[in-house]
């Protein structure tokens, strides 16, 4: 984590730098950034808007002066815990608060008005990835770079505006395109990746311990998508799929025909109850084979 903490190299301190915080993340938002800064500047970006009730669990844009601001200091100690986005821009603070305030609520394709949490980590890195193949540099407005954690590889990532800021109508709501549709849902899946690698740390330490957080999730993300291919869609299914691959992991293919057949054969069961059974099944008999060792 030490190198996370050290935070992204070569930042642009020419221009002035922001801190875009996930109240979420971090707890009690407010309350602690005037602890660490009493002379602190920042704008609450549920104020004005139809959230503005909600000022607890709203993002807030902080103003970051210089490298040793207290504020910046906290975000880099907590870099693996992800609370938010380093941004820079030569524009003055207002203009980016205006900014982000506009993109609280975006349109869907289909024209349904929709939060979008863009202080969470890896909604902006999903979002910001697509720039500039998959869309124009709307998004920025006129913040120049974008600088976030990847929690699912233990890495920053930076995303720099190409350009002049688009012209933009804060009138009309910006409206997501497919591919950021598809970005965001892969967000979930990436999600529920991150609690599987999690919980196979926890609850099996050995398992793939020779990968590196890259391999890690290359790993559980192939496992979880094939979890999904087969009909195990929920969070508690793929982590259920991934206990019983544990078990399984190293034993003579024909060992276990029945835990088998229960995850890849069809039946009267849902798939829920298919890998639910077959996790029961790999409890106990994993306890079984503990028992016989001498």
């Amino acid at each position: 984590m030490t190198e996370l903490r050290s935070g992204p190299n070569d930042l642009p301190w020419s221009q002035d730098g922001y801190l875009l915080l996930n109240a979420v993340r971090t707890g009690n938002l407010l309350p602690r950034l005037y602890q660490w800064n009493p002379g602190i500047q920042c704008h609450p970006l549920f104020l004005g808007t139809r959230f503005k009730e909600l000022l607890d669990v709203s993002p807030v844009l902080v103003v970051v002066e210089g490298h040793h601001d207290p504020v910046l200091q906290a975000f880099l100690h907590n870099a693996e815990h992800i609370w938010g986005l380093l941004l820079f821009s030569g524009t003055e603070a207002q203009c980016i608060v205006d900014h982000l305030r506009w993109l609280v609520t975006v349109d869907e394709p289909v024209g349904k008005p929709t939060l979008l949490n863009l202080s969470d980590p890896p909604v902006a890195n999903a979002l910001f990835e697509l720039y500039p193949r998959q869309t124009d540099n709307a998004l920025f407005g006129p913040v120049e770079h974008v600088y976030a954690v990847d929690p699912y590889v233990k890495a920053w990532r930076h995303h720099q505006r190409l350009g002049e800021p688009a012209i933009t109508d804060h009138n009309t709501l910006y409206r997501l395109n497919a591919a950021q549709i598809d970005a965001l849902n892969e967000v979930n899946f990436r999600n529920t990746v991150l609690k599987l690698d999690q919980h196979m740390a926890r609850h099996f330490p050995d398992f793939q311990a020779r990968l590196d957080a890259r391999g890690r999730f290359t790993y559980f993300h192939a496992m979880a998508s094939t979890a999904y291919g087969h009909g195990f869609h929920s969070e508690s299914d793929i982590l259920h799929y991934a206990n019983v691959m544990e078990f399984l992991d190293g034993q003579a293919t024909a060992a276990h025909p029945d835990i088998t057949a229960l995850l890849y054969t069809s039946s009267a069961l849902t798939p829920s109850q298919r890998v639910q059974k077959a996790n029961l099944l790999a409890l106990e008999r994993d306890k079984q084979s503990s028992g016989a060792r001498p």
